[in-house]
């Protein structure tokens, strides 16, 4: 387990969700000065609105050779909408290195979407930003 904090003007803010017991994502730094790292929370999203929060999608190419890449066009146009979509390169030697798509397509999160994205690409292959 871990400590979360949250500061007056943001407890404000959630109060009723924290009241209900809701399931949550916190957003916020992590403090570990002392023996037990905390989570500073800035910001607290309700579960079910979790994708639309999102704010861009990342995606990794491992290897350009075997990229699945007209499978994963395919997966985007589906799911048009107006997030962004960047490539990473997993190198180390490209890790700073990041594309933007063009907006054709940028994307509407959903859980479809990472399901998609999972099967083509894998799990680890691609993360959500909030």
């Amino acid at each position: 387990s871990i400590e979360a904090f949250l500061f007056p003007r943001v407890y404000n803010e959630v109060s009723p969700l924290v009241k209900k017991l809701n399931t949550v994502i916190l957003q916020g730094k992590i403090d570990t000065k002392g023996n037990i790292p905390k989570i500073m929370a800035t910001k607290l999203i309700p579960l079910n609105n979790f994708y639309k929060s999102i704010n861009a999608l990342y995606i990794y190419i491992n290897d350009k050779k075997t990229f699945p890449l007209k499978q994963l066009k395919t997966i985007l146009v589906k799911y048009k909408g107006d997030k962004p979509v960047f490539f990473k390169f997993k190198d180390p030697k490209l890790a700073n290195i990041k594309i933007k798509t063009a907006q054709e397509f940028f994307i509407n999160p959903s859980e479809s979407l990472a399901d998609d994205l999972s099967r083509i690409i894998g799990e680890g292959n691609f993360f959500l930003t909030l």
